[in-house]
C-alpha cells in the first residue's frame, strides 16, 4: 500500500518514458532547425543556384514566387536584381489594376479612380522600361490594361 511518500513503479516508469520522449522531441526539433538553417545559408551563398531559381520564376512566369524569393533572401540590390524587381513591380501594378477594375465593375465607391490610377502606372511601367528583356512582358501588361 502506497502512503503517498514513495511513488509507485508504474508512475516512475511513466515519468521516465515521458522524460525520454521530451528529450527526443527536443533533439529532433533542434536537428530539423539545424538542417533548415544550413540549407538556407548554403542556398543563399550559392549565387549561381539563386540566379537559376530567380530565372526559373522569371521565365515560368511566377512573379509572386519571384517576389517571395527576393524578399525572403533580402535581394533588394536593384543594381544586381533590377531586372527582376522591374517585372515584379510592374506585375503588382497590373494585378492591382485588375483588382480595382473588378471592384469598379461591381460599383464599389472610389474603385474607378483607383483602377484608372493603376492603369496609368501599368502604361508608365511599359513606357519607362529599363531592361530590354522585360519590355515584351511590360508591353503585354499595358496591352491588357488598355
Amino acid at each position: 500500500m502506497n502512503n503517498g511518500k514513495i511513488p509507485s513503479t508504474g508512475k516512475l516508469v511513466g515519468k521516465a518514458l515521458l522524460l525520454v520522449l521530451l528529450v527526443l522531441l527536443a533533439w529532433l526539433s533542434t536537428l530539423a532547425a539545424y538542417y533548415e538553417i544550413r540549407d538556407t545559408v548554403q542556398y543563399k551563398t550559392d549565387n549561381a543556384q539563386m540566379m537559376q531559381h530567380l530565372d526559373y520564376n522569371y521565365y515560368k512566369p511566377s512573379y509572386a514566387d519571384l517576389y517571395d524569393t527576393m524578399t525572403i533572401y533580402d535581394l533588394y540590390d536593384r543594381e544586381v536584381y533590377g531586372q527582376y524587381w522591374e517585372v515584379v513591380d510592374a506585375s503588382q501594378d497590373y494585378y492591382d489594376y485588375i483588382l480595382w477594375s473588378t471592384a469598379a465593375a461591381r460599383d464599389y465607391e472610389g474603385a474607378s479612380k483607383k483602377a484608372e490610377a493603376f492603369r496609368e502606372e501599368v502604361l508608365l511601367d511599359a513606357e519607362n522600361c529599363r531592361y530590354p528583356l522585360n519590355q515584351s512582358i511590360l508591353n503585354e501588361f499595358a496591352e491588357k490594361a488598355q
